[in-house]
């Protein structure tokens, strides 16, 4: 059983104030910050139904179905009356097609009148099929995105780096030994550069760039004019950090790490240095930044950190900078990476898709083998 949280006078004192700062960023269209303070007071009080149906609606409101979806349902866990929440996740629903339990949830709103103060609710509960939400769901489908505000530049390079060269003007040396990659080469990248002929990349987690170089060389080899932003800290992941304490150690005696060094050296060296963008970000940020810009990508490719929570959470950012028609692929759904299973079976249900498998032998720094990638498509 669910019990409802009871605020003490002094926080529902400061609930209300950081409700209505929220919500007045919001309307400033500054809504990751709103968002942002949410989560701050939710750190607090986890359970707080209000705080999670605000963060619903704000979610809602961006166009964030999937987070809306998650925020929603945590509040009608913590109070299964509280009908903004309901709504919010109703109305998510009807926008990635879940039209059964939305129609159901709509029918609850107007039990006791309840559903008076969602008016836009009202269409879809007078209809005895399907008719009335598929209709919602069209309308948010094919409703035209808000402009983006205007920025200078004409490219995303532009906009990362404006005029500086990083190629250039920036340390660069191949790596020692030759470039090595993990399944950077699978038989999935040809296929759908070949098919869907993206012209705009995104790939989150580069490190030594293989992936992104044999990308390229796919663009060129298929005449596609397109661009690859490569999204990473360039200071290696937790399993790198221990299981290659040797290398890093070594790199720390020169007095920093040099990731993004050889990750350029290799762009060029590869000839390739006209289509790769380095974008020097945590994948969060970077995924606020390019949607504040306005930016979408006709393929992602998400190779970042292997974590189940990091990984649920790039998924959830990266959704919505995927265009209409766009993929979104993941890498290694498979044995040992349990947390990027869990993850991608979780977010398939968010968004109500099923997970497309792609499976073939691939090369790797200790020897071919099968590797299995996991998609979405927009």
């Amino acid at each position: 059983m669910h019990l409802k949280t009871q605020p003490s006078p002094a926080f529902r004192q400061a609930l209300n104030t950081l409700r209505q700062g929220a919500f007045e960023l919001c309307a400033a269209d500054r809504s990751d910050e709103a968002c942002q303070a949410l989560d701050a007071a939710l750190e607090i009080e986890p359970g707080q139904a209000e705080l999670l149906g605000d963060l619903a609606a704000l979610h809602l409101k961006a166009g964030r179905h999937a987070q809306s979806i998650d925020a929603a349902r945590r509040a009608l866990a913590a109070d299964a009356d509280h009908d903004e929440s309901a709504y919010a996740l109703a109305t998510a629903l009807t926008a990635i097609g879940q039209l059964d339990e939305a129609r159901g949830l709509y029918r609850e709103l107007a039990e006791g009148h309840r559903a008076q103060r969602f008016a836009k609710g009202w269409p879809a509960l007078a209809a005895d099929s399907h008719q009335a939400l598929q209709k919602m769901q069209e309308r948010s489908a094919t409703a035209p995105a808000a402009p983006a505000t205007p920025r200078a530049g004409h490219s995303l390079r532009e906009l990362i780096w404006q005029d500086f060269d990083p190629y250039t003007r920036l340390p660069s040396q191949p790596s020692a030994g030759g470039l090595h990659g993990w399944y950077s080469d699978h038989p999935v990248f040809e296929s759908l550069i070949r098919e869907r002929r993206p012209r705009r990349v995104l790939e989150v987690g580069s490190l030594f760039g293989a992936s992104a170089i044999h990308m390229a060389k796919l663009l060129d080899q298929y005449r596609v004019d397109a661009e690859i932003v490569c999204v990473d800290t360039f200071l290696g992941s937790r399993e790198s950090f221990f299981e290659h304490r040797e290398a890093r150690l070594a790199m720390l005696r020169q007095g920093r790490y040099h990731f993004l060094d050889e990750f350029m050296g290799n762009v060029s060296k590869a000839g390739v240095a006209h289509r790769v963008v380095p974008f020097v970000q945590t994948s969060t940020n970077a995924a606020r930044i390019l949607r504040e810009h306005g930016a979408k990508f006709d393929l992602v490719y998400l190779d970042a950190s292997h974590e189940y929570r990091d990984v649920l959470a790039d998924l959830r950012e990266l959704w919505p900078l995927v265009d209409t028609g766009g993929v979104l692929l993941g890498d290694d759904f498979e044995d040992p990476w349990y947390g990027i299973i869990r993850a991608g079976m979780e977010f398939a249900d968010e968004i109500g898709q099923p997970i497309r498998l792609h499976r073939a032998f691939a090369s790797s720094p200790a020897g071919g083998r099968e590797n299995t990638k996991f998609s979405f498509v927009r």
